[in-house]
């Protein structure tokens, strides 16, 4: 589903005729239009004895104004928020909820990387300022996603063990028809999800197409693209242009442009409106979710993806990123090139310091 625009009434919808319960975990929640349809939606869904769980990260939610929660608390609505940054403030307030995960009745999930702010979906105008991407996603697997949600929901009240995939999941398809997985991460932990895409790109043999808000990959990946790119496979990289909300981690992610382009990898850039989207399509395989495959996901974040391989659900991806090459602008080598000196030592700066940072952050390579 693209767009706020697509995604949010829908799921609105399903919201309405809950009969069972709402498991709802996100990172970014703000006060406006769009959280006001929610909250509206998920007191009335309470009001009908609905169970309602909201599962807030710290950071994310923290211009959720202080009447909307109570609004929730007076709804019968049950929110928790993850990582509160006091009173123990240091190294672990980077570890932080980036899931964006929506389950209803336990029979429809959905899954990707929309947040419920005003930028997302204005509901008044039904206009979104973000390019944005979510899976709607039934059958087996959905219980694997509520079983991630309810592991980090009794985290709150003791130990729980992390959940395992369900076993008709675990195997290696070998046709195209309906097999999907969750994977996710969970800081240092568990880091499958990760160590999935890694071993994907080593193995990728067509092609290796990512649309990514912020392109400045956890090492293992970054090599994994240029190794798959050096053995000829088609590599193609949709990142953000010029309207971006993270400007320093964009130019970073710029830095390694050249070397990428060298090797033969496409890049484009979406210049008409903010990208939020986050997708791979390794050959056959499809993965889409929240991960950006940065040094947070990787090492610090909980994020959450569905791999898929289905012929229906590919051939939509590959029509979306064909999409993407019509409306997105080529970087060509002669375009990078004529960048000014000022342009280069700033972006080989950010590249740097990025590397460092990320360096400081990550506990164990990703293998």
């Amino acid at each position: 589903m693209k767009e706020g625009t697509e995604f949010f009434p829908d799921v609105l919808q399903h919201i309405e005729t809950a009969i069972h319960s709402v498991r709802i975990e996100l990172y970014l929640v703000e006060s406006g239009r769009n959280a006001t349809r929610f909250i509206n939606a998920l007191c009335d869904a309470a009001a009908r004895s609905v169970r309602v769980e909201l599962l807030f990260d710290a950071v994310g939610s923290q211009h959720l104004c202080a009447e909307d929660r109570a609004r929730l608390e007076r709804g019968g609505v049950a929110l928790r928020i993850f990582n509160k940054l006091f009173p123990n403030p240091g190294l672990d307030d980077f570890k932080r909820d980036h899931r964006k995960i929506i389950v209803v009745d336990e029979r429809l999930a959905y899954i990707g990387g929309a947040c419920i702010t005003d930028g997302f979906w204005d509901p008044v105008e039904n206009r979104s300022q973000w390019h944005d991407l979510m899976l709607r996603v039934t059958g087996p697997v959905v219980s694997d996603i509520v079983a991630l949600f309810d592991f980090r929901w009794r985290r709150f009240e003791g130990g729980a063990v992390h959940p395992e995939p369900d076993c008709r999941a675990r195997f290696i398809p070998d046709t195209r028809e309906g097999w999907a997985k969750l994977s996710y991460t969970s800081g240092s932990t568990h880091r499958g999800l990760i160590v999935d895409v890694v071993r994907r790109l080593e193995a990728a043999r067509e092609r290796a197409w990512l649309v990514t808000p912020y392109f400045l990959p956890v090492k293992a990946v970054f090599d994994a693209l240029r190794g798959a790119a050096s053995r000829g496979v088609d590599v193609q990289l949709f990142l953000p242009g010029a309207k971006t909300d993270h400007v320093s981690i964009r130019e970073a992610g710029r830095g390694a442009y050249g070397a990428s382009l060298e090797l033969g990898v496409t890049i484009y850039e979406l210049d008409s409106k903010r990208l939020h989207a986050k997708a791979t399509v390794i050959d056959d395989w499809v993965s889409v979710g929240s991960c950006n495959f940065d040094v947070w996901g990787a090492n610090r974040n909980l994020e959450a993806n569905i791999q898929v391989y289905d012929g229906e659900c590919l051939d939509q991806f590959l029509q979306l990123f064909a999409t993407y090459r019509t409306t997105f602008r080529q970087v060509t080598a002669p375009d990078w090139q004529s960048r000014s000196t000022i342009e280069r030592v700033e972006q080989s700066a950010l590249y740097f310091a990025g590397r460092t940072i990320g360096s400081l952050l990550v506990r164990r390579p990703v293998r």
